[in-house]
């Protein structure tokens, strides 16, 4: 709730808009097997306002799967970032916030999933002996933190 005296540009985001909805497509239907192929989602609050988005499609290096899944040309999978180049923003966009996911199991666990992907391979980049060669250290992000996970799915049973 806003309070009257405080302006609004000085309001956290994550306070106004406690909640996130995500949907994920995916390669496969488990974590360990597929990749996160496109990942959608919104901030909103109690009334429904929206207040923020998030729409990526990411390069798996691999085959992204049948079209018909996930609706995608072939073609704006070569040109998307890996998941790693936008994890930092996916974790600004989740972190504190109440996620509110349909099948969480799957959902949260192919963002967890990509999430420690990520990681592993920014540090194994880190480790190699390109580093020492002038190259930047590699910093992708954090597994996201939401406060609660809220299963849409679970809820309806």
């Amino acid at each position: 709730m806003v309070d009257n005296d405080t302006p609004v540009a000085e309001l956290n985001l994550t306070e106004l808009y406690p909640y996130v909805a995500l949907y994920p497509q995916a390669t496969n239907i488990h974590p360990n097997t597929g990749r996160l192929v496109t990942l959608d989602g919104v901030a909103f609050n109690d009334a429904g306002e929206i207040g923020d988005e998030f729409h990526a499609i990411f390069n798996t290096g691999g085959d992204p799967g049948p079209r018909h899944m996930h609706g995608v040309e072939y073609s704006l999978f070569d040109r998307a970032p890996k998941f790693g180049r936008r994890l930092r923003t996916l974790d600004r966009f989740i972190d504190g916030r109440t996620l509110i996911v349909h099948d969480a199991p799957f959902a949260w666990g192919f963002i967890v999933s990509e999430s420690r992907r990520a990681m592993n391979a920014a540090a194994r980049a880190n480790r190699s002996r390109n580093r020492r060669q002038g190259r930047r250290r590699q910093r992708v992000g954090h597994v996201p933190a939401p406060i609660g996970i809220v299963d849409t799915l679970a809820t309806a049973r």
